[in-house]
């Protein structure tokens, strides 16, 4: 069974993203709701947010109530293909089988880019096994808007894990991703993260991975440009490793070739 961990404060949207998991997912699945509503269905486990302190946390909320063998993270501003859990089982067990820990990011059907930080692929949506997030925990409490799919999968790279990207499209945004585009002040708007999330990315990670990258160890004083780009994998092969990237040097920003806006 997957176990979906899913936040929302929007009741609407969620439950346009419960009616397509409903049509779209072909095996046992379980979503654990994090919000203030509560909504009756039979796959649905509501787990109540006393004081809401973002996404991040709830995410790590819900996944201690999970019961499956797998978690996935989502979002209520997105849908699944139809039989996406089918395709990205069958990946994910091809490809995890010489790394552990694994993450495999679940890739949009559309624009098809992925993410990256210090020249290593972080998954937007990561799928796990639920015993090794026991090992390295899920998207943890500490962030508010961002960084959080990031900071679990550099986890995992430190680990001595692997996070790829799925060879298919099995999501793609609907019309709620476009409320993103107004954030809260001390936001920034196209990322949907605060100053404090990327200062604690930051501190965590720039001394272990950001070596070169500007000022470097602990005396790094770059911003998000210097170290966070999207990319669309088929334009950037001469990078990649397979389905990932695994490219931590300052020479990646060089080399890439980014998404033109």
């Amino acid at each position: 069974m997957i176990s979906i961990t899913l936040p929302s404060l929007y009741p609407d949207s969620v439950h346009h993203t419960l009616d397509n998991l409903e049509r779209t997912t072909r095996g046992p699945y379980e979503v654990i709701l994090v919000g203030w509503s509560q909504i009756l269905r039979s796959n649905v486990v509501n787990v109540a947010e006393v004081e809401p302190r973002g996404c991040a946390h709830a995410h790590h909320l819900a996944a201690q109530h999970a019961r499956g063998d797998y978690l996935l993270a989502f979002a209520d501003d997105h849908e699944m293909v139809d039989g996406w859990d089918e395709i990205a089982l069958t990946e994910f067990e091809t490809k995890r089988q010489k790394h552990w820990p694994f993450a495999l990011g679940l890739r949009g059907a559309h624009s098809g880019h992925v993410g990256s930080n210090f020249g290593y692929y972080y998954p937007y949506f990561p799928l796990m096994t639920r015993a090794d997030v026991r090992g390295t925990g899920w998207i943890g409490p500490d962030y508010r808007a961002g960084f959080g799919d990031s900071d679990l999968a550099m986890r995992v790279w430190f680990a001595g894990g692997r996070c790829e990207w799925s060879d298919a499209g099995l999501l793609r945004p609907t019309s709620a991703d476009k409320r993103k585009a107004a954030q809260p002040e001390g936001h920034r708007p196209e990322a949907a993260y605060t100053k404090e999330d990327l200062a604690l990315f930051i501190s965590r990670w720039a001394p272990i991975y950001g070596n070169g990258w500007s000022s470097g160890g602990r005396s790094w004083d770059a911003g998000i440009d210097d170290f966070n780009v999207d990319l669309r994998p088929e334009a950037n092969q001469h990078l990649a490793d397979g389905n990932t990237f695994c490219f931590n040097d300052p020479d990646f920003m060089r080399r890439a070739v980014r998404m033109i806006s």
